[in-house]
């Protein structure tokens, strides 16, 4: 009896001590190789409202050709998809174009409440190269870049709420990286005035049908310069320059097409948003601009592409109202499809949109003016 007794102690010792040992090499392993860990990589860069303050010569009026009625035309324009509205994207990298790609499919889901875009290990292989931390944040920018400068109808979206979000699992000597979009304040990526969904489709809603009424002026029989320059003059008469920058939506086309008050940022945008509706090849184009008297701000204007060259357009230094007294109702027509004979000597671009961002190719204008 005994004789069992000292066996079954020991039998007893030896399984106390085998899992202990499971117990503490478990826990080594833990502690050593299974990690698991949420990095916040990126914010995006808040360039947006940088632009726009450049000193002008000039003061501003309202003559309302614009028509804000609420009521809907029949003579509704369908959003077109086609490759003279992503004329950054066919820049990008394959990293950038994933990222874009990936938001232009959830346009509609980017007004959702705590909505997240999620790549799972997409980026694994990137991430796992030395610097592939700062190779994908720098896609990230980029494609935010370009994202927003093609789209400039998404006026109710806060670019500096969309943030990229890695997270980094280890098991033994492997590590896999996850990646996803989120908004950065945990609620949505609106505008602070659009609470929710349904007001950002009621701002839409006003939108398009200021467009549509607006394009109820243009003949389809009209050739691209001849449109383009209707809805020149039609902004150029409708918009008052908001000198003292405080409007919220003072640089998107809200506060041009509902609230009439822009700085360039909403006139160049306002351009491009109608065009695209109208099939003309537009893009935004940002930089430094420098007035009669030497002055130089930063500035926004557009480039449009006619019979395969490109013209350079600034709606904003076309308003014809000169400070101290109104000149009348002639638009003018200073900086519209101008060549790089004219453009140049006042406009000079920047390739890079943000500071996070890689550099993008801008068109080179034709010389001489289109006619």
């Amino acid at each position: 009896m005994k004789k069992f007794i000292d066996l079954f102690i020991k039998i007893l010792i030896y399984i106390i001590i085998f899992s202990i040992l499971v117990l503490a090499y478990f826990a080594i392993y833990y502690i050593f190789f299974f990690k698991e860990n949420d990095t916040k990589i990126s914010d995006t860069a808040s360039y947006i409202h940088s632009i726009g303050n450049e000193i002008k010569n000039f003061a501003f009026n309202n003559k309302d050709a614009i028509n804000t009625s609420n009521s809907y035309t029949n003579n509704t324009v369908q959003n077109i998809k086609s490759s003279n509205k992503n004329y950054y994207y066919e820049q990008l990298d394959n990293s950038s174009k994933q990222i874009y790609n990936s938001l232009e499919n959830n346009i509609e889901n980017l007004k959702k409440d705590n909505f997240t875009i999620d790549f799972s290990t997409q980026f694994n292989d990137l991430l796992h190269e030395s610097n592939g931390q700062d190779i994908l944040n720098t896609s990230f920018q980029t494609a935010i870049d370009a994202f927003f400068y093609d789209h400039p109808e998404l006026f109710y979206i806060d670019l500096s709420k969309i943030s990229l979000i890695m997270k980094y699992k280890t098991i033994g000597l492997k590590t896999t990286y996850t990646v996803s979009l989120a908004p950065k304040d945990d609620k949505n990526y609106l505008q602070d005035d659009f609470k929710n969904e349904q007001q950002a489709n009621e701002a839409i809603y006003k939108i398009e049908n200021i467009r549509n009424n607006i394009l109820q002026n243009i003949s389809s029989n009209d050739n691209d310069y001849n449109k383009a320059l209707k809805v020149h003059d039609i902004l150029v008469n409708s918009l008052k320059y908001d000198s003292s920058d405080t409007n919220k939506h003072t640089h998107d086309i809200y506060g041009s097409l509902i609230e009439q008050k822009a700085v360039c940022e909403g006139y160049a945008k306002s351009f491009k948003y109608l065009l695209d509706s109208l099939n003309v090849e537009c893009i935004l184009v940002s930089g430094t601009a420098t007035n009669s008297n030497g002055e130089t701000e930063s500035h926004m204007w557009n480039y449009i592409k006619l019979d395969g060259n490109w013209y350079g357009v600034d709606v904003t230094w076309d308003d014809p109202i000169i400070v101290g007294g109104y000149t009348g109702n002639t638009v003018r027509h200073n900086y519209f499809c101008k060549g790089s004979n004219i453009f140049d000597d006042s406009h000079i671009i920047s390739r890079y949109i943000s500071d996070g961002g890689n550099a993008f190719t801008i068109p080179t204008l034709s010389i001489q003016n289109y006619n």
